[in-house]
């Protein structure tokens, strides 16, 4: 049993003035980012997702050191995933000792099987993925939170926003990664970013002169994965390029994209929802396309640019998107999707011509 120290002030570990100075800003800032974006109200319950790395083991502290302020408790939450051995071990008993160390109670999760019974076509990553937004919101709701705060950051953003464009994302897409927004696993449940306005290199400034211990994830190195590559190839020759303020940059134009998506989202809504609607063909073009993805969706299929554009500009014309399954768009702009016999063969008879030597 841990009982948890009496407050501190901010760590400097023999760093002099300079490192309190590093200790006290961000702290500051991350307070003023929950405050500017209300990412959390006093007295909230967080579960907070640490998987043992620089940027989950900086976001638990600070969030520690802001929690008297806020009146907060925190749940430290942490799933291993079975897939490093004794790295993934130790990771987590990284994890259950700094709860234990700061006095918050620590759950942890084990997703091997999922991993392992993942469904064809999903791919280890996208499963594990699937698995951690599914155990974090399941401690959300069995502990009475509705907030889950990720240490995602700034060059997070980065990645993320330029990883979308090369593969033809739209403006939501585009949108990034966002402060606050429901989780995928359950709506009711809301994942909050304090850390999306600071780079990696101040987490880890921050962290070394506050004594914050993390562990380095070795698959990080590996550039065969596209966000690697992308993190230690390319970003850094941007901001040899563009100079140091690429996150605040990327960070601002990923919010103005998300608005302007997120108003031809509402439009389309709007228009769906409306007794009396104005002719599909009369809207302008992000909004056809928004009003038919929101019907793929809702019907379980993958919205792809073609499709969409397909449907958006041929109606009535049915498109074959499986075995037996076609949908087309009405002059209404309603999508339908139908089940179609298709061809087959006569077994009672067969009709053979031949010709020729």
């Amino acid at each position: 049993m841990c009982n948890r120290p009496k407050p501190a002030q901010p760590a400097t570990f023999g760093c002099g003035p300079a490192a309190l100075c590093v200790v006290s800003d961000l702290v500051a800032e991350v307070r003023a980012a929950i405050l500017t974006r209300r990412l959390v109200g006093r007295g909230e319950r967080i579960v907070v997702a640490v998987s043992g790395g620089l940027d989950s083991m900086v976001l638990l502290r600070l969030l520690d050191e802001l929690a008297s302020d806020f009146g907060w408790s925190l749940i430290v939450a942490h799933l291993n995933h079975g897939l490093r051995g004794r790295d993934a071990d130790r990771d987590e008993a990284l994890v259950r000792d700094s709860a234990c160390r700061l006095g918050w109670p620590c759950v942890v999760g084990w997703a091997d099987r999922a991993l392992r019974e993942r469904p064809p076509g999903i791919s280890i990553e996208m499963a594990a993925r699937q698995a951690r937004h599914r155990f974090l919101a399941e401690v959300a709701v069995q502990s009475g939170s509705s907030k889950v705060a990720l240490g995602q950051h700034g060059d997070d953003q980065i990645e993320t926003v330029l990883l979308r464009l090369v593969r033809g994302a739209g403006g939501e897409g585009l949108a990034g990664i966002k402060w606050l927004g429901p989780s995928p696993a359950d709506p009711a449940v809301q994942l909050v970013r304090p850390l999306l306005g600071q780079t990696r290199a101040v987490l880890r400034q921050w962290a070394v002169h506050a004594g914050v211990f993390w562990r380095e994830d070795r698959t990080n190195a590996c550039v065969d994965m596209s966000r690697n590559w992308v993190r230690s190839e390319i970003v850094p020759r941007l901001r040899r390029r563009f100079g140091g303020g690429l996150s605040d940059t990327v960070g601002r134009t990923a919010a103005l994209v998300g608005a302007e998506a997120d108003l031809v989202n509402d439009l389309a809504r709007r228009w769906r929802g409306a007794g009396r609607r104005a002719a599909f063909g009369s809207l302008h073009a992000a909004v056809q396309r928004r009003v038919l993805v929101q019907q793929l969706i809702e019907s379980g299929i993958d919205p792809e640019f073609d499709l969409v554009e397909a449907l958006r500009i041929k109606p009535g014309v049915p498109r074959m998107i499986g075995p037996g399954l076609v949908v087309r768009r009405d002059a209404r702009g309603d999508v339908k999707v139908e089940t179609t016999a298709g061809a087959r063969f006569l077994e009672e008879r067969v009709s053979v011509r031949l010709e020729g030597r």
